[in-house]
């Protein structure tokens, strides 16, 4: 499985960056979205709650915008979406350099978009 790595230099003041994922869940809804970024260093960095932008919760389009602070570490950041249903069911997802999301086991279960902003 590829992941997604954003190659960060936020050295000279913060980046900002707009996570935008397409989000389902057939039986109970999407109840929350979250988006978060790994450091290089394997540690968490920013985390954000998505906002619903358009759809339902059964197929929703979420997004959030996560800023880097000044002097946080350059290098390869991985890029993670974790959605939670209605139950309190979890399941992380991986984004990719194809545009694409990825669960744990390596299947293709959409599109996702990023972009520096």
């Amino acid at each position: 499985m590829s992941h997604a790595d954003l190659t960060l230099r936020a050295s000279t003041g913060p980046q900002s960056i707009t996570f935008t994922a397409r989000v389902t869940d057939d039986l109970m809804g999407t109840q929350q979205v979250y988006f978060y970024l790994t450091r290089p260093d394997g540690n968490t960095g920013p985390v954000q709650l998505g906002t619903m932008i358009s759809g339902t919760p059964l197929d929703g389009v979420y997004q959030a915008v996560l800023t880097v602070l000044a002097g946080s570490p350059s290098g390869a950041w991985k890029i993670y979406v974790d959605k939670r249903d209605a139950v309190g069911n979890s399941a992380v997802s991986i984004g990719s350099s194809d545009g694409n999301m990825y669960d744990a086991g390596g299947n293709t279960i959409g599109p996702g978009r990023i972009s520096n902003g």
